[in-house]
């Protein structure tokens, strides 16, 4: 993303990068590409990015929120206006995967999605989930999240991919 920060400050054309960024960062859906690409600047991307801990997309519903803003933004202003700005973070949807896997648990992972290992090994994952930890970069992105917000409460929204589909 440096080199691409780079490129913006001095004037190339980044449209490309932008695109690849549209797709890691926000959906792989062709309408909803569509539709960020033709809202979205640069500086909104890195709004995001920024706003985000761990790798991977910000889920369809954040996608969708985001995107919705950004229509009322240029469509409607007179609306957008009244609307307290986004103060959102985001959690990127690679983070789950990173923990299991930097918790040595994507062996008993496998097993458990499978029909006849659902039950068989769903209580083992659920425990050793419980017990794995976060790598020192993961916690510094909760902790500096923690910080931003203080004592104000923090609403939590998650979902799977299953539904942002």
């Amino acid at each position: 993303m440096l080199q691409v920060r780079m490129k913006y400050a001095e004037g190339q054309n980044i449209d490309d990068e932008c695109d690849k960024i549209c797709e890691l960062m926000m959906t792989k859906d062709e309408k909803m590409l569509s539709k960020i690409k033709e809202y979205f600047t640069f500086e909104d991307y890195i709004t995001i990015y920024d706003r985000r801990v761990g790798s991977g997309s910000v889920g369809g519903k954040s996608c969708g929120m985001l995107l919705a803003r950004k229509i009322i933004e240029k469509e409607r202003p007179d609306i957008y206006n009244n609307l307290e700005p986004d103060d959102s973070f985001y959690i990127g949807s690679d983070l789950f995967y990173t923990y299991i896997v930097s918790n040595d648990l994507w062996d008993l992972r496998v097993k458990q999605r499978t029909p006849e290992g659902y039950y068989k090994y769903g209580k083992e994952l659920e425990e050793a989930l419980k017990k794995g930890t976060f790598s020192e970069e993961i916690k510094k992105g909760f902790i500096q999240i923690l910080d931003y917000f203080g004592q104000n409460p923090i609403i939590v929204r998650s979902s799977s991919f299953l539904e942002d589909g």
